[in-house]
């Protein structure tokens, strides 16, 4: 199948992006810039589509950019992003990764009080990925 389509493109970028959480630090960036052409192939992909929850997936597009970001230990930007979305206009399938994200973004950025608020509304499994952004940026800044 050499066809692309939104749901393909979307779901490799994605991967890519998780995976970039597990990689080594001279290898995120290419990784998160692999995952950056896919997100623009998904959404020229998803403006030529007629679906009926298209703002969702738009939303679920952006998110997966802001993680991308604080993968690359952009959290400042990565928050700024974040705090442009209106969570009352979130659709409901993207409500757990906004949260997820804020709450990496808040515990990088060393905002204990806010990041909390946060926590109770993420998985044990997003929690276990956050503290991998958090420890591999920590990381990084030690270098």
């Amino acid at each position: 199948m050499n066809d692309k389509t939104f749901v393909t493109s979307s779901l490799l970028a994605n991967k890519y992006v998780d995976f970039a959480i597990y990689a080594n630090d001279k290898l995120r960036p290419e990784l998160i810039e692999l995952a950056n052409i896919y997100l623009d192939d998904s959404v020229k992909l998803l403006k030529k589509m007629e679906e009926d929850n298209k703002e969702a997936y738009f939303q679920r597009l952006d998110l997966i950019e802001i993680k991308g970001l604080l993968i690359l230990n952009e959290s400042k930007n990565a928050y700024i992003q974040l705090k442009k979305i209106d969570e009352d206009e979130l659709d409901e399938i993207n409500k757990r990764l906004f949260a997820f994200l804020n709450y990496t973004a808040l515990r990088l950025l060393v905002d204990e009080i806010n990041s909390d608020l946060w926590k109770s509304k993420i998985s044990s499994l997003d929690l276990k990925k956050a503290e991998l952004i958090i420890s591999n940026n920590l990381d990084e800044d030690s270098n």
